[in-house]
């Protein structure tokens, strides 16, 4: 009587796992084809006013009437953008919680900072590659450089080195341009910053000598003649700078820099919620409009998708973890 029983409820016992295992199945593919059912938040890690908050402002624009949901930008700076991709990696994967980052916190600032509690290539899902940004060399106008060679000669001179400023250590302009040092025995100094607003202020200010700045950002300031462009960092000029020649062009070879951008969710996110914001962010940014605003911004559309993004990532990851072993840095540096 006892092992009938013991049987019964054995079999009770696996019948109500599986219906419980059914119902949650149930559950995930009613939310994500129902999905989204409520405000979408797209976390910019750098300060307002930057390159990537404009760029996100302008894709909420465009998304929101696809996805039937309002689109709110919600800005978390510091840590070259580490905080900010915390923060995401670390709330509900349920799609309504979104993150604009670039190779800068992904696969550079890991190799400098110290450990932030998360690995960042495992701790999040990419959605979608959505461009690459060049960078502008720029110095204060008053600067007596007209060239990226005469302002290296400068620096070389500059026994206690010349300041220029980032958006943080081990974002992707402070080791772009210790990259740049290291290649051509310039004696510079880091001054890190929040964010790319920060920057530009100091540099009109004349705090700082030089600094890499997003075209968005600082095109107005140089059609003004408060800043000079000495180069760019990309392997072919900007159609809206023409007459400013690449870093390579200016006499080092093979240099370049770009920040590749795309959106993540918290890993665990169900496949088919990612699926539907690739499909729709897709739409948007092949846009005609999308895609003229961008290249006027400075940057290429890519629209490629996660994998794609994940192994251009890894790939980063590995050069610049070289780059930042040879060059010694360290959070705090």
């Amino acid at each position: 009587m006892t092992e009938k029983r013991d049987r019964s409820l054995a079999h009770s016992f696996a019948w109500a796992a599986f219906l419980l295992a059914a119902v949650l199945s149930h559950a995930g593919q009613t939310t994500a084809a129902g999905y989204p059912i409520k405000t979408i938040k797209i976390v910019v890690p750098f300060t307002a006013g930057s390159a990537s908050d404009l760029r996100m402002r302008k894709l909420g624009e465009q998304l929101a009437p696809k996805l039937a949901q309002p689109i709110i930008i919600e800005n978390r700076p510091g840590a070259a953008g580490s905080i900010g991709a915390g923060v995401v990696a670390r709330v509900t994967p349920d799609g309504y919680t979104l993150l604009y980052a670039t190779n800068s916190i992904l696969s550079v600032a890991p190799h400098v900072q110290a450990s932030s509690g998360f690995d960042p290539l495992k701790g999040l899902a990419p959605v979608i590659y959505l461009i690459n940004t060049p960078l502008v060399v720029v110095v204060p106008s008053n600067l007596p450089v007209r060239s990226l060679q005469e302002f290296v000669a400068l620096a070389q001179r500059q026994t206690d080195g010349l300041a220029y400023g980032s958006s943080g250590i081990g974002s992707i302009q402070h080791i772009g341009i210790e990259q740049l040092a290291e290649i051509s025995g310039a004696h510079l100094m880091h001054v890190p910053y929040k964010g790319e607003s920060e920057v530009l202020t100091a540099l009109l200010g004349g705090q700082l000598s030089m600094g890499y700045c997003t075209l968005v950002v600082c095109q107005p300031y140089i059609k003004a003649g408060k800043l000079r462009a000495l180069g760019v960092t990309s392997t072919r000029r900007l159609g809206a700078l023409p007459d400013t020649p690449t870093v390579a062009e200016s006499g080092f070879p093979g240099y370049e820099v770009q920040a590749a951008g795309g959106l993540f969710v918290p890993a665990g996110t169900p496949k088919a919620v990612i699926d539907r914001l690739y499909r729709e962010i897709l739409a948007v940014i092949k846009s005609p409009e999308m895609v003229a605003w961008t290249e006027a911004a400075g940057s290429e559309v890519v629209a490629a998708p996660p994998e794609v993004f994940t192994a251009r990532l890894k790939a980063d990851s590995e050069f610049y973890g070289k780059l930042i072993k040879r060059l010694g840095i360290r959070a705090g540096e």
